[in-house]
């Protein structure tokens, strides 16, 4: 399988986890397929690439922009740090869901927010904060009066 091959692959099953998390948020299920399954699968995708390309246990090398530019040249490399990116923003999204369930956010707040983090990572996730912190406020203020 091709690297762009791949991308794609890891692309789907990623979209399709994101699209479960979105239409069944407290689903204990869809939470533990998403940890144990996609972002595990992820995860190991993403150790066999920096296996594969030797940079796993690289230490040093990457402590400038030159040598970040030089490494995302590699294909496979590329490939590692789209699963690397795919894995922890599903990992935010579990995050997202299960915070606003415990904190009874609106779904019709949270949906957007998801949709936000899977496009945009951590803009979503800085939207997550705001819009958790002011309906918590919010509700804090109306059940003191």
């Amino acid at each position: 399988m091709t690297s762009e091959n791949s991308f794609a692959v890891l692309s789907i099953i990623s979209g399709l986890n994101w699209l479960l998390l979105i239409l069944f948020p407290t689903c204990l299920l869809v939470r533990r397929l998403t940890l144990y399954g996609t972002v595990a699968l992820l995860s190991l995708c993403y150790f066999l690439l920096m296996w594969k390309t030797n940079y796993l246990f690289v230490t040093q090398g990457l402590s400038s922009y030159q040598a970040y530019k030089t490494v995302l040249g590699i294909d496979n490399l590329v490939l590692a740090g789209w699963a690397h990116y795919l894995a922890f923003d599903l990992l935010v999204g579990l995050y997202i869901n299960k915070i606003s369930e415990a904190n009874s956010l609106s779904r019709w707040l949270v949906v957007p927010i998801m949709v936000t983090t899977y496009f945009l990572g951590p803009i979503g996730f800085l939207a997550f904060l705001v819009v958790k912190t002011v309906t918590t406020n919010i509700k804090s203020f109306f059940h003191e009066l």
